[in-house]
């Protein structure tokens, strides 16, 4: 049987359209582009586990430049990818689950499902997935910052992490998020039962 399962799909996700898949036991996720025959697709994966038995966050964004692969509003992959968007047939269906083409099925729950007309900021794929409404710009732009620097790795990711924190206009939902960041593979819930956030 197959250990990999399907998440979101459009068109194959391996010759046309894209697919986001998972695989067992690692439970990372990947995000797949098609491109047409012989060449195979483009991916990006993740090296932040899904937790089970936990509601999760997983976004994608491209913006015609760089795909951008989100787990639990966290940047966790990027890559340039500049090539043309292969169109899957017209009659190709928006999957949620199972959609063959090599990758199996997965038992999972699925709350909602948004897709925008553009790519997102980091920092707004950030404030869709924790329900934050408003935001001031400069926490959005440290945000954009803070996610760059989840993925190079650069030691700047602490840094501004201790810049929001003393941000005191900084949403208590973005405290919790930052504790999710620094206890990686943490579910949110788990945090908010086991600290007291003060807004």
């Amino acid at each position: 049987g197959s250990t990999n399962g399907t998440i979101l799909s459009i068109g194959i996700g391996y010759w046309d359209g894209w697919r986001i898949v998972t695989g067992y036991p690692s439970l990372n996720t990947s995000l797949e582009m098609g491109r047409p025959s012989p060449i195979n697709a483009f991916h990006i994966g993740s090296n932040r586990a899904l937790v089970q038995n936990a509601w999760q966050h997983v976004a994608v964004s491209w913006d015609g430049h760089v795909l951008r692969h989100y787990v639990n509003a966290r940047l966790v992959s990027e890559a340039v990818y500049e090539q043309a968007y292969t169109e899957p047939a017209d009659s190709a269906p928006f999957r949620v689950g199972f959609n063959g083409y090599g990758v199996g099925s997965i038992a999972m729950d699925v709350d909602e499902v948004v897709v925008h007309k553009r790519a997102l900021r980091p920092s707004e794929i950030i404030t869709a997935s924790l329900g934050i409404v408003d935001l001031a710009a400069d926490i959005a732009e440290t945000l954009d910052k803070l996610q760059t620097a989840f993925v190079k790795k650069d030691g700047m990711a602490a840094t501004l992490i201790n810049k929001l924190r003393d941000n005191p206009q900084l949403p208590a939902a973005l405290k919790l998020w930052l504790m999710s960041c620094e206890e990686a593979q943490v579910p949110l819930q788990e945090i908010i039962a086991s600290k007291e956030i003060q807004s």
